[in-house]
């Protein structure tokens, strides 16, 4: 469910305050994936994009065992 998103944005989707769509498309303010990255990388972690454009997208993260 949900939008995709080009292969061209998968890195920019991380940035801070990086949206895709305007406001009155989608709610947001485009710092939440942002936070997400930086807070798996505090801890030794990745995270990734999988989308197929028109049919949404997968988010995958991997965190160290500890």
């Amino acid at each position: 469910n949900g939008i995709g998103i080009g292969e061209e944005y998968h890195q920019s989707v991380f940035r801070n305050f990086f949206r895709l769509h305007g406001k009155s498309k989608y709610q947001g303010n485009g710092i939440g994936l942002a936070f997400v990255k930086k807070s798996i990388e505090r801890i030794g972690g990745k995270i990734w994009v999988h989308s197929s454009g028109d049919f949404g997208t997968v988010f995958r993260f991997n965190i160290p065992k500890t």
